[in-house]
């Protein structure tokens, strides 16, 4: 198992609320080699809400 995670790209959800948002398509690519608007759309409106998030001064939220 721990040779596995070895060789995972970082969590593309997390990449994208880190405003890596090329980062955590090709993550995502990784695993969904044809991953689908609606999952590529998360990724974006993750991204966004993070680059909003930090224009206002405070980290991003995750749960909401």
């Amino acid at each position: 198992m721990f040779v596995g995670m070895y060789f995972l790209p970082p969590s593309a959800p997390w990449l994208a609320s880190q405003r890596r948002l090329e980062e955590a398509e090709q993550s995502l690519r990784f695993v969904t080699p044809q991953p689908s608007s609606a999952q590529l759309r998360v990724l974006h409106d993750t991204a966004q809400a993070a680059t909003a998030q930090a224009m206002q001064g405070g980290p991003p939220n995750m749960l909401e």
